[in-house]
């Protein structure tokens, strides 16, 4: 900051003096002859402006300085004391116009480097939130899961096979396949097809999963791990293992635009131990992050229903 001011105050000497040698050097050349400088200073301005192509012809008129019997007033710097103060007044106009100007692009300047300081340490807080999450299996889903397998291998169940390999194919995906900045969408819905199956296995069978997935998703790509804190929050506060309930989700994907919808009952949870996932709140700050201008996003949410319609617009690959 101190080497911004002495840079304008020595900008301000540098327009000074140049203004003191341009009107020293030039300006006097152009009074009428016989004027001295204190009446010229109380006539108009068109006095002062440079004589007419006839009278240059004129051998009387001729280039003249400054000279002691012309001047009335005392001298500053070789200068009369009104045309000193003249030239002062417009030295100290253009460099606080200047000083403006610098201190306008000064401040611009530390403003964009703020925000996009700003803006890096939020993403690099959203990615390390996101990479906690891919180098950890829920513990909660993992044990969960991991308890129905032993259920259906105790009775020889012929879905033990395909319930493991599932449990396999989420935990490569969360582990592996995520280390990307967008992955394929119909890899992130098989993602979500086996977790919903895994969550099946440990559930009530009066309880009703509806998931339905509508267009084609072989086109487009996604960021990933971007949809399942919408399900995750779904299966968390829409079970109760008392009531009939219903979770329903559905993916519809039109063009580029994908829509996301899902519904369910609320019911009061006694624990508070079934944390999984990143949240709505992280998830929205990605959003706003990732699809600043490419996403709407509505929670509807009252004391027995739960809506969430999320639309977003993705690239394609």
């Amino acid at each position: 900051m101190l080497k911004y001011f002495l840079c304008v105050f020595a900008a301000l000497l540098v327009v000074t003096s140049q203004h003191i040698v341009v009107e020293k050097i030039y300006n006097h050349k152009f009074l009428p002859r016989g004027m001295d400088v204190s009446s010229a200073k109380s006539l108009k301005s068109e006095v002062l402006l440079p004589p007419q192509p006839e009278r240059i012809m004129r051998p009387t008129l001729r280039p003249r300085s400054w000279r002691h019997k012309d001047i009335r007033e005392p001298l500053i710097l070789g200068l009369p004391e009104f045309l000193f103060f003249m030239i002062i007044r417009k030295a100290l106009t253009i460099s606080i116009v200047l000083l403006l100007m610098g201190s306008f692009y000064k401040l611009s300047l530390v403003w964009f480097n703020s925000e996009r300081e700003k803006e890096r340490l939020q993403k690099d807080k959203l990615n390390a939130e996101l990479k906690f999450l891919k180098s950890q299996v829920n513990p909660h889903f993992l044990f969960n899961s991991l308890n129905s397998l032993y259920v259906l291998a105790h009775k020889k169940s012929e879905k033990t096979e395909e319930s493991v390999l599932k449990l396999s194919q989420i935990m490569r995906y969360m582990l592996y396949d995520t280390n990307v900045e967008f992955v394929p969408l119909s890899k992130e819905i098989e993602y979500l097809h086996n977790y919903i199956d895994l969550q099946k296995l440990r559930l009530p069978e009066f309880l009703e999963i509806s998931f339905l997935v509508e267009g084609v998703t072989d086109s487009l790509r996604i960021e990933p791990m971007l949809l399942i804190p919408f399900i995750e929050n779904a299966f968390k506060h829409g079970i109760s293992y008392s009531e009939s309930c219903k979770i329903n989700i559905l993916i519809n994907i039109k063009g580029n635009q994908l829509i996301l919808e899902t519904e369910n009952k609320v019911f009061q949870q006694k624990t508070a131990n079934n944390q999984g996932g990143i949240g709505l709140v992280n998830v929205k700050e990605r959003l706003n992050m990732l699809y600043n201008n490419k996403h709407e996003l509505a929670i509807l949410k009252d004391e027995i229903i739960f809506k969430v319609k999320l639309q977003l617009q993705l690239n394609k690959i």
